[in-house]
């Protein structure tokens, strides 16, 4: 039997950790925040320089997936434009 390939691995986060993270920065939010506020959240708890742009992105595309997957927790508000995300 061949062994089973596993996928790639997501910008640098262990599985599960991406979206405790994420759940973690909601929560001590007071009000909606957005995907590029959470990743520079992330990236200060992970000691990330957020300066680093590409970095930034790869970061914020992980998150904004993990957060579209947790429909049940997370809501998406949409204001003038402009995505934010809350806890339910």
């Amino acid at each position: 039997v061949p062994p089973t390939r596993t996928g790639a691995r997501a910008a640098g986060f262990r599985p599960g950790e991406c979206r405790r993270r994420t759940d973690g920065g909601l929560r001590d939010e007071p009000q909606p925040a957005t995907t590029r506020e959470l990743a520079e959240r992330v990236m200060r708890a992970k000691a990330m320089p957020t300066t680093d742009d590409r970095r930034r992105e790869l970061i914020q595309k992980t998150i904004l997936g993990s957060l579209n997957r947790a429909k049940e927790t997370i809501a998406r508000i949409e204001t003038a434009g402009v995505v934010s995300w809350q806890l339910n």
